[in-house]
């Protein structure tokens, strides 16, 4: 029986992705031939000269991500994860809260700031404070403003590093993050705050979730109406809050979580009893074991 040739795709400048890559490795061995390829103008050339047959997709980033699904549609080559439309609808934090208003699924309040900094005064108005500010696009991480100084400084950074930004109230309460495998709940931890002995901003991880069965009921259930609504075939992480009124709001959903068995999906699944063996087979076993002859010509796209 022919063995498969999958190329795991990934982004060289992510933290922990080579990591990931030697662990996926480990767990595929006996399945397929695994050859590690940066996702890079060279990508188209060397999935035809090294002859894949299949592709994973380990890039976090949704924008890049979905080039890179867009790059292996043109190339008739099977690539996991979710589809091109889904990561583009959650790259964009603002289309997401659309999408998800179509659908009567709340997220906090937000807009985008087009003024320069000097004038936001003149669009924040009665906006209030605390807020977050956060890049458009990106996986850059959320700052808080508690007073307009504070607001200014952070737009201006961000649009400096990121492009647009968005300014969204900042919600109060217990905050959950779902991990799902193909659109079933696999297991809830509750996210906090915290800081590491040298002062730095760290996230804690407590599994299981500390908050009331019926309630981390609900969030789950919204977990898995998202799952359906994007079609997540594979893993997803949805981050939810619940305020102090029994409210749950939206504030991320990550169609691409790291497989890495310390990030945050590998850790709740795991301690839900998903192994990342179970994962790594499951996705090899998603890839058709035939790969078409024909590929597009390389010149037609350039990645990177």
């Amino acid at each position: 029986m022919h063995q498969q040739n999958v190329a795991l795709l990934y982004n060289p400048s992510e933290p922990g992705i080579q990591e990931t890559l030697a662990q996926f490795a480990s767990h595929a061995r006996t399945e397929c031939s695994c050859l590690p390829l940066p996702v890079d103008r060279h990508l188209p050339g060397r999935v035809e000269e090294l002859s894949i047959d299949a592709a994973v997709n380990l890039v976090a980033d949704l924008d890049l991500a979905s080039e890179v699904a867009a790059l292996c549609h043109l190339m008739d080559l099977p690539v996991t994860g979710p589809s091109r439309q889904a990561q583009q609808i959650c790259a964009d934090r603002v289309l997401l809260k659309d999408f998800l208003s179509i659908h009567n699924l709340a997220s906090p309040a937000g807009y985008l700031p087009r003024n320069p900094v000097e004038n936001l005064a003149q669009e924040h108005r009665n906006f209030g404070f605390p807020v977050r500010v956060l890049a458009r696009t990106g996986i850059r991480t959320a700052t808080v403003a508690r007073c307009f100084e504070e607001l200014q400084a952070q737009v201006l950074s961000v649009r400096c590093e990121a492009g647009e930004v968005l300014v969204e109230r900042l919600v109060t309460g217990t905050v959950v993050s779902t991990a799902l495998w193909r659109g079933k709940t696999i297991g809830s931890a509750e996210l906090q705050p915290g800081v590491d002995a040298a002062g730095a901003q760290l996230e804690e991880v407590h599994i299981p979730a500390r908050i009331p069965a019926t309630g981390l009921k609900t969030m789950e259930r919204l977990a898995e109406r998202l799952a359906e609504l994007f079609h997540a075939r594979q893993a997803m992480l949805v981050t939810s809050i619940r305020n102090e009124h029994q409210e749950e709001y939206i504030l991320d959903i990550d169609l691409m979580p790291s497989l890495h068995r310390h990030a945050r999906f590998g850790r709740i699944a795991s301690a839900f009893g998903l192994s990342q063996n179970e994962c790594v087979r499951s996705l090899l076993g998603d890839l058709r074991t035939n790969r078409p002859v024909s590929l597009a010509t390389r010149s037609a796209w350039m990645c990177g």
